[in-house]
């Protein structure tokens, strides 16, 4: 613990005051050398060059159709996942990286869980509601929850559907998309 003196300076008037000093105690706390961001972690993926799961439950991606990695931001290498459709705007060919059902990822109703991801859509991307993450087969508004580009928009997109009720709420247009 160090300790600091801190002088207040009063003006001097006709009430005689002057100088008054008092004494502060300081905690210096060290500087952390880093911030482990995968404690408690079921799942982490860092796409850097491969799928697999660092959190130590070994959930790990199983790549479909070869997405590509690129350079990346945030460590060396980036996942590039692919979606393209036909002239009628049905999906005709995809990459992506599944992860199964792990028991670990199988969350009850009363438990709270966080994902976060880094994205960048190509500039001017308006793609369908194929899912980033989640549960959903296909699209949006199916049963189960998902974050996806929201629909033709180059927003982003969260739904929530238990089969019967759809929750759901769209980011601003072109949130994501890349204006480089």
């Amino acid at each position: 613990m160090s300790r600091l003196a801190i002088q207040r300076l009063t003006p001097s008037g006709p009430n005689g005051a002057g100088v008054a000093s008092q004494g502060v105690n300081v905690t210096v706390i060290s500087q952390t050398g880093y911030a482990n961001v995968t404690n408690n972690l079921v799942l982490h993926l860092r796409f850097d060059g491969n799928t697999t799961d660092t959190s130590g439950h070994n959930n790990d991606g199983t790549p479909v159709n070869s997405p590509a990695f690129i350079s990346g931001l945030i460590g060396g290498q980036a996942l590039s996942y692919a979606t393209s459709t036909n002239g009628a705007g049905f999906v005709d060919n995809s990459s992506y990286v599944v992860l199964g059902r792990p028991t670990d990822l199988q969350f009850n109703a009363a438990a709270s869980f966080t994902i976060s991801m880094w994205i960048n859509q190509t500039n001017g991307a308006e793609n369908g509601d194929l899912p980033f993450i989640g549960t959903e087969t296909n699209s949006a508004n199916n049963p189960g929850w998902d974050l996806c580009p929201s629909y033709h928009a180059g927003g982003w997109q969260w739904n929530l559907n238990d089969g019967v009720n759809n929750f759901g709420m769209n980011g601003p247009n072109d949130s994501i998309n890349n204006a480089a």
